[in-house]
């Protein structure tokens, strides 16, 4: 995911700099790594098999607590560490899927709004020489603590 949302970064600057010819250098692994990440961050925390899914195995272990029927390997507090461990995974998984999908849809905005504006609109820092006297300078502020 996070690849992704720099590539999407990355996508951005071309676009607001004018040059949109060189974007899908960007856009074509951003699509394939934001396909792979959501549809495994879609499984990890939501798939019905409990050997795959954070929700399902919490649910697995909640309902040993609630049965009573209990692992000798564990005790009770362990499992419910266990389920609250596995419930913040996938809360954890759906907060940055949603991060990511966001951030997806802000990229294309401003995307979209670079390609409406016939200049520019990556703003740049321009260029300024070090001073010559920046020995005195750094002494002064050295002086002034």
């Amino acid at each position: 995911m996070l690849a992704g949302t720099e590539l999407m970064l990355c996508a951005v600057v071309l676009f607001k700099m004018k040059r949109q010819r060189y974007a899908w250098v960007a856009l074509v692994p951003t699509a394939w790594l934001l396909i792979c990440t959501l549809t495994a961050g879609w499984q990890k925390a939501f798939s019905p098999d409990a050997k795959v899914g954070f929700l399902a195995i919490a649910n697995k272990f909640q309902a040993m607590i609630d049965s009573g029927n209990i692992p000798s390997q564990y005790t009770e507090s362990q499992l419910a560490q266990l389920v609250f461990n596995n419930r913040l995974d996938a809360g954890l998984t759906i907060f940055f899927m949603v991060v990511v999908v966001v951030l997806a849809l802000f990229s294309i905005k401003t995307a979209l709004a670079a390609l409406k504006d016939p200049k520019p609109t990556a703003k740049e820092t321009p260029y300024e020489p070090m001073p010559e006297n920046v020995e005195e300078i750094v002494a002064k502020a050295k002086g002034a603590h």
